[in-house]
């Protein structure tokens, strides 16, 4: 398992740029879909984005499952916790992955 901290802002640009196709509680559906966009997929298929498969906090000191984005400098990109709209994200929320697609 290797950790990875929120790129807050990456994240929040992603959500405003997809938030057409991201749904709440969908994090799964919602990576693929922005992984198979036009604009991305391109990141993806050359290893600058990949797909995550672990946990990020949920409520104070849980963790709970969730698919997110892993950039090429190690960042976790998340839009999906844009989407709740009674939750505002951690700036430096610690994602834990227990796997990374290898593209």
């Amino acid at each position: 398992m290797k950790e990875y901290i929120l790129d807050y802002e990456r994240s929040k640009q992603m959500y405003e740029a997809h938030k057409n196709i991201i749904e709440m509680k969908m994090c799964y559906m919602n990576i693929w879909n922005i992984a198979v966009s036009k604009e991305l997929t391109r990141d993806f298929m050359k290893g600058k984005l990949k797909v995550a498969y672990g946990a990020m906090p949920s409520v104070v000191n849980t963790m709970v499952r969730h698919c997110f984005i892993v950039d090429d400098k190690g960042n976790a990109i998340d839009p999906t916790v844009f989407s709740v709209p009674e939750r505002e994200p951690e700036e430096k929320a610690v994602y834990i992955a227990h796997t990374v697609d290898k593209n």
